[in-house]
């Protein structure tokens, strides 16, 4: 499946009794050459948890765990609602540490509960002081870096860019990017954004995602921008994030949860031998 070129192989297990795939096997189910190729490969399970329809599991390419993907849970959601049709028009999904509601639109585009955001270094998890304009640098060769915090359920760094056409050096931000990940203050890794806002309402980003590299997509990049301008008070609800893979509308006040809407496809089906 894809959403915004963000894509994924869904693996079924809701009639398994247990998950039983190694790292080894999703780095090569994920192997654009010998295996199938995606960004994540994403696992659906059964749920014994009240109020909870299915668990979610993310796992990215290299075969690390991830907590959130934003384009992946509109995939899922997508899926399940056009493969068990006798389910209710909203899905709840437990991920590790939130639960996400989603629901299918009129015009077939998925809305996502993507719950709060946190911009607390220690909710990322960040090791840099706590910053109450969260507005962080780092020295980088002859200048400084200057980004913020936010944790859509799992790191992001938010970096903004001063042109449209400064988001098509990919080669220079990738740089940028790796040097953020390891620069030793995200125990947990990041997803590095970097984003140029047009107007209140308009902003287009590209995400370096931790265990991937860039994307076409990022649902909870998308968020982490948009609820990051948010509340710097520099852009208005709800947001329209432009992305190389296609387009999202971000909707978040100040202590409600966010709500993302986007598309999700599914592109085939098949077997494979692992």
């Amino acid at each position: 499946m894809q959403g915004l070129g963000n894509d994924f192989i869904v693996l079924d297990y809701s009639h398994e009794q247990i998950f039983d795939l190694t790292p080894q096997q999703i780095q090569f189910l994920a192997d654009r050459k010998y295996g199938i190729g995606c960004d994540q490969v994403l696992i659906i399970q059964n749920s014994a948890i009240p109020n909870v329809d299915y668990l979610y599991n993310i796992f990215n390419a290299d075969g690390s765990h991830a907590n959130n993907c934003g384009n992946g849970a509109r995939c899922i959601v997508k899926y399940l609602l056009s493969k068990y049709k006798k389910l209710p028009n909203t899905i709840n999904l437990q991920l590790k540490n939130r639960l996400i509601v989603g629901s299918i639109n009129s015009d077939n585009s998925i809305s996502v509960n993507m719950g709060q955001p946190y911009f607390n270094p220690s909710k990322i998890p960040f090791l840099g002081k706590v910053n109450q304009a969260n507005l962080y640098q780092l020295n980088y060769k002859k200048s400084v870096i200057k980004f913020g915090v936010a944790s859509i359920g799992n790191p992001h760094a938010v970096i903004k860019l001063t042109s449209l056409k400064a988001l098509e050096s990919t080669t220079k931000l990738k740089l940028l990017a790796q040097f953020v990940q390891n620069c030793g203050l995200f125990p947990q890794g990041v997803n590095v954004n970097f984003y140029y806002q047009s107007a209140p309402d308009n902003i287009s980003i590209i995400t370096y995602e931790r265990g991937v590299g860039f994307t076409a997509a990022c649902g909870t990049g998308a968020c982490a921008v948009a609820c990051y301008t948010l509340a710097q008070n520099v852009s208005q609800s709800p947001v329209k994030i432009f992305m190389p893979g296609g387009n999202l509308i971000i909707s978040w006040k100040n202590g409600q949860e966010i709500i993302m809407t986007g598309s999700a496809q599914e592109v085939y089906t098949g077997t494979i031998k692992l």
